[in-house]
């Protein structure tokens, strides 16, 4: 991350994800419904996030796009390299990654695929052209299928 920190220029910001320190008592919360769970690991991260947030707020011109998580008490940012270093800093923060950015491809306009009759994917894979190729060679093999199956039983006395 220290690349990323040293090609910033002043007040630029990116976007990292700050794991907090203070993890959640797994095997304590092993005995707890679900929605306690989540109420406890919800109190765990607001006590050990308070005083990050608390200070991040002091910033504005200098942090935005604050988002809190409880599922793995982190907080996502964006925020200069000023921040980001002096949050490293902190006792109470555990890892700091930086998010590079994700660029998608341009959407291809192609033409519509009707939604009446055969569903669009379906026809997008051309499934729907398999059924209708000569149904005589389906049935002719499903006939087969089943003589073997019948001989297979009456040899082996599965039927018995």
């Amino acid at each position: 991350m220290q690349t990323q920190l040293n090609s910033l220029d002043y007040n630029e910001k990116i976007d990292i994800i700050i794991i907090m320190k203070k993890q959640y008592p797994y095997q304590e919360l092993k005995r707890f419904s679900v929605s306690e769970k989540a109420r406890l690991n919800r109190e765990i991260t607001r006590t050990s996030q308070q005083l990050l947030i608390e200070y991040l707020g002091q910033f504005p011109d200098k942090v935005d796009s604050v988002q809190q998580f409880w599922v793995f008490n982190g907080i996502f940012l964006k925020a200069t390299k000023e921040i980001i270093e002096a949050i490293s800093e902190r006792e109470d923060v555990l890892l700091i990654s930086h998010i590079p950015g994700i660029e998608l491809p341009p959407i291809i306009e192609r033409e519509a695929i009707p939604c009446d009759g055969v569903e669009w994917n379906i026809q997008k894979v051309m499934a729907d052209s398999c059924w209708n190729a000569d149904i005589q060679v389906i049935v002719s093999l499903l006939g087969i299928l089943i003589q073997v199956l019948i001989l297979h039983i009456l040899h082996s006395g599965a039927a018995n």
